[in-house]
């Protein structure tokens, strides 16, 4: 998945049939939103970006420093994909658990990412802008929608005003999903 200036997409990706993904190198929002379009038109559609970039020190993922990142990823049709652990903040019980609480604990730490995701003004903003959580598996995500969809029935349901009026989080974010991915599987 790492493409650099000096390696060319081709031999990183080509030969080894990799998915062509691009590393974010923070703080460069705007460093990067002409890499962006650039290598794109070479075959890369994946680029990195933290979960929780607040956690690391960065402006918080709603913020609109982050604007022409987003818009350059929506415009290129780029998927920001999300990692576990890429915000530095992984659940832990306490100190001296077992290895394997935290690893059973794991898949729960992307929940935060995607609250934030589902209720983030760049989605409004950019209503293609797509992305990817990985290694959270998908168990948890029935749960989720129905937790964002009560929240807000009891929230948003009668404020008019409201950005999300209207849209109710799992069946807007599933026709999103839907659309998204008959886009991936044409290409």
């Amino acid at each position: 998945m790492l493409s650099s200036p000096r390696v060319p997409v081709t031999l990183t990706c080509g030969v080894l049939r990799f998915s062509p993904g691009r590393f974010t190198i923070f703080p460069g929002r705007f460093t990067t939103v002409p890499t962006h379009a650039r290598t794109a038109k070479k075959g890369v559609h994946a680029v990195t970006f933290s979960m929780n970039p607040y956690a690391l020190g960065l402006l918080s993922m709603h913020d609109d420093y982050w604007d022409p990142f987003w818009a350059a990823c929506d415009e290129n049709e780029i998927v920001v994909c999300l990692h576990i652990g890429s915000g530095s903040d992984m659940i832990q019980t306490s100190p001296d658990a077992p290895m394997l609480t935290r690893v059973t604990c794991s898949c729960i730490n992307i929940y935060p990412t995607a609250a934030d995701l589902i209720w983030s003004p760049m989605m409004h903003k950019l209503p293609n802008l797509m992305f990817s959580l990985a290694e959270g598996g998908i168990g948890w995500i029935p749960y989720f929608l129905d937790r964002a969809d009560n929240t807000y029935i009891h929230n948003v349901a009668d404020l008019v005003d409201h950005p999300f009026y209207g849209e109710m989080p799992a069946i807007d974010s599933s026709v999103r999903s839907s659309r998204a991915s008959s886009t991936m599987r044409t290409e």
